[in-house]
């Protein structure tokens, strides 16, 4: 196929929508990482694009219901266990649905 102006518009609308929180690794799966209490917290790599989007908004709504405050480090820590339960639980249910 050859490259053409289309494909760059459609790559340049791809990138410019890549929501924060989430990169793209050497071995092309997605990472997606949130920023709390202080730090980069990792939630988690993901095969597709679609998948670390959905994952960083589940994160980050799981992230929203926590008390505004300063958490301790123990709090803080199972926090991020909920916020990547959340953020997997998409791609669980996905899995299962896709199997069935």
């Amino acid at each position: 196929r050859k490259f053409s102006s289309e494909i760059y518009k459609k790559a340049k609308a791809l990138a410019d929508t890549l929501p924060r929180g989430i990169t793209v690794r050497p071995s092309g799966k997605w990472q997606v990482q949130l920023y709390y209490a202080g730090k980069s917290r990792y939630i988690g790599v993901f095969d597709s694009k679609l998948d670390a989007a959905v994952a960083y908004e589940l994160a980050r709504e799981c992230f929203s219901s926590f008390k505004n405050g300063d958490p301790s480090p123990e709090q803080a820590k199972k926090n991020v266990e909920l916020m990547r339960t959340a953020a997997f639980s998409y791609s669980q249910n996905n899995d299962k649905t896709q199997k069935a």
